[in-house]
C-alpha cells in the first residue's frame, strides 16, 4: 500500500472518536494497508475502518489499472493469448514484470563518417580547389590565387589555430578582408 486517502466525509468521524479508538483504527488500517486482516474494536471505529477500507481497496485496482495501463504502453498490448492451435503450449497471458522487461533490439552504431548529419543534408568533405577554381575565385576578389593556394598547401590546409580549414572560398574573402583593412587602417583579426 502506498498510501491511504482519507475521505473528507470520515475526518468528522475519526475526529469524534476518542483516542483509544483512533489509535485501534489506525493500527487496524496499517494491518490492512500491509496485507493484514480485519479491524479490532467495534462500534464507531468499525464503521469509520469498513469505509476507509472500501476506499482502499478502490484505490489500490485504480492504481492496479494504471499500473497496467503504463506496461500497455510499454510493451505493447498485455494479457492476449498468443497461443495459436497445434503451438507447444507457450502462452503470454501474464504480461513481464517490470523488474525484468525484455531487452529492446540495440540499434547498430554508426562510424563518424557514416552519421548522418544533424540538419538533414550532409556536408561535403573539404577538399582543396584545383588551380582553375582558385584563380576564377579569387580573381573576383583581387587576390593571387598561387599566393593564396601555396600558402594554404604549406600549411596543409589547415588555418593558424590549427584547426582545419572548412570553406576555402571563405580564406579568400577574409584575405580580401584584410587586405582592404590594411589599405584602410582597418583592423581585421580574422584568419582565413
Amino acid at each position: 500500500m502506498e498510501y491511504i486517502k482519507i475521505p473528507i466525509i470520515c475526518v468528522e468521524a475519526i475526529l469524534a472518536l476518542g483516542e483509544a479508538e483512533r489509535g485501534r483504527l489506525l493500527r487496524s488500517l496499517l494491518v490492512y494497508g500491509s496485507g493484514g486482516g480485519a479491524a479490532e474494536g467495534g462500534g464507531n471505529e468499525k464503521t469509520v475502518f469498513l469505509v476507509l477500507k472500501a476506499q482502499m481497496d478502490k484505490d489500490a485496482k485504480s492504481r492496479e489499472r494504471e499500473r497496467e495501463r503504463k506496461r500497455e504502453q510499454r510493451w505493447g498490448q498485455v494479457g492476449t493469448s498468443w497461443d495459436k492451435p497445434g503451438q507447444l503450449g507457450t502462452s503470454w497471458d501474464t504480461p513481464f514484470p517490470l523488474s525484468s522487461p525484455p531487452t529492446p533490439p540495440v540499434p547498430i552504431s554508426l562510424t563518424p563518417k557514416e552519421k548522418p548529419p544533424k540538419g538533414g543534408k550532409k556536408k561535403p568533405l573539404f577538399s582543396p580547389p584545383t588551380a582553375e577554381e582558385a584563380k576564377a575565385y579569387c580573381a573576383q576578389y583581387g587576390i593571387e590565387a598561387e599566393r593564396f593556394v601555396d600558402y594554404y598547401a604549406a600549411q596543409g590546409w589547415k588555418l593558424s589555430n590549427g584547426n582545419p580549414m572548412k570553406d576555402w572560398r571563405a580564406a579568400v574573402r577574409n584575405w580580401a578582408h584584410r587586405r582592404a583593412g590594411a589599405e584602410g587602417k582597418e583592423d581585421w583579426s580574422v584568419d582565413g
